[in-house]
C-alpha cells in the first residue's frame, strides 16, 4: 500500500475503529466481570492501555512483516474507536 492510497474512509480505517471498540470493550468486561478489577476507574484504564498497545504492536508486525505499511491513520481510527468505547462504558 502506498501513503497515496491510505484513504481516511477506506474500509481499514473502519475495521481498525470498530476492533478497537470491540476490544476495549471486551478488555473492560473481563477486568470487571474475570479480574474482579477495581475501582471502575481502573478497570476502563487498564482496557484502554491493552487496546492501544495491541494496535501500536500490530503495526509494528506490519512493518516488520512487509505485509502492509503501518499507518498513522490506523493509530488514530484505534484512538477513536477506544474513545468511542470508554464513552459507551462511561455514560452507558
Amino acid at each position: 500500500m502506498q501513503w497515496a492510497q491510505d484513504y481516511w474512509f477506506a474500509e481499514d480505517k473502519w475495521n481498525h475503529l470498530t476492533g478497537s471498540f470491540l476490544g476495549t470493550w471486551f478488555f473492560y468486561m473481563l477486568n470487571v466481570f474475570v479480574f474482579q478489577v477495581k475501582p471502575f476507574k481502573t478497570a476502563w484504564i487498564f482496557a484502554v492501555i491493552y487496546t492501544f498497545l495491541i494496535g501500536i504492536i500490530i503495526e509494528i508486525i506490519q512493518k516488520i512483516m512487509k505485509e502492509d505499511d503501518p499507518s498513522w491513520r490506523d493509530v488514530v481510527a484505534n484512538t477513536i474507536g477506544i474513545a468511542l468505547a470508554v464513552l459507551t462504558i462511561l455514560w452507558g
